[in-house]
């Protein structure tokens, strides 16, 4: 997601739609490797609600984390960081 475009409108979305704090889930796609999903675990606090799931092929790793954010601003940071994680992909 690092169209600025997509950025903008998911940012407006969860201004309008969502009241701040509030536990918020994110979906992410990460290769199957222990770096990819390490740097995607890291991207979440200790008290987050992390679970995985491996894709059939093994090629794939399904990462879910529930995390009370404070505000919208805290959830686009943690796109954003994701953004350096190679072949993420945000659902």
């Amino acid at each position: 997601m690092t169209d600025k475009k997509e950025y903008a409108k998911l940012a407006e979305m969860l201004e309008e739609d969502f009241t701040w704090p509030r536990i918020y889930m994110f979906k992410f796609i990460v290769p199957f490797n222990p770096k990819s999903i390490e740097e995607t675990e890291a991207l979440f606090s200790d008290d987050a609600d992390i679970s995985m799931r491996e894709s059939k092929n093994l090629k794939y790793m399904s990462i879910t984390a529930n995390q009370m954010m404070q505000s919208s601003k805290d959830v686009m940071e943690v796109y954003y960081k994701a953004e350096s994680i190679k072949g993420i992909m945000g659902l």
